[in-house]
């Protein structure tokens, strides 16, 4: 899992950006660049996310922790992906201020996403920044050669029933589930 990453702004493009660090040239998609415009040539440190899948591999940068945490809390609803993911985070706190109200028309999100999203709004609490995020698990699990289905279904079941566990222990839990 990569937490964050620390390097030079190089550039700021619509819906990315790129950072130098470590002498790599790392381009991380990003919800909205407005946070990271005026900054290139500084030093920041950016929340990331890494998503491996059988392609390749996706790199997502955010404004802050909070907002990384709302990206996990969204990936791990069945039937949502990264990509999907990052074009909620544009109206999630508009989303948040009224889970009743309408989602927008966002490419790759249907009425049966948007009425998924709402209901999860509606139902879950920001996670604390302190613990493992369910997603950070499904990730795991999903890194391990488990299913989309499968890690979702182990990683809840093991996170209920040890709700204050770390993510290793979650891990090794759902593992043993088998």
């Amino acid at each position: 899992m990569i937490e964050h990453v620390r390097g030079r702004l190089l550039a700021v493009e619509d819906g990315a950006i790129v950072l130098e660090a470590g002498g790599l040239g790392l381009r991380l998609r990003v919800a909205s660049a407005a946070p990271f415009a005026g900054r290139v040539g500084r030093t920041l440190l950016v929340p990331a996310w890494l998503e491996v899948h059988r392609r390749g591999a996706a790199l997502f940068g955010f404004a802050d922790a909070a907002e990384r945490g709302r990206f996990a809390g969204l990936i791990a609803l069945p039937g949502i992906g990264a990509a999907t993911a990052l074009r909620l985070l544009a109206v999630y706190d508009r989303l948040l201020a009224d889970p009743d109200a309408p989602l927008p028309e966002l490419r790759g999100v249907g009425p049966a996403k948007r009425a998924r999203v709402a209901r999860w709004l509606r139902r879950e609490p920001p996670a604390p920044a302190a613990a493992p995020a369910p997603a950070e698990l499904v990730q795991a699990l999903r890194a391990l050669g488990l299913s989309a289905a499968q890690a979702r279904t182990r990683a809840a079941a093991a996170a209920a029933r040890h709700p204050a566990a770390p993510l290793e222990q979650l891990v090794r839990a759902a593992l043993r589930k088998a």
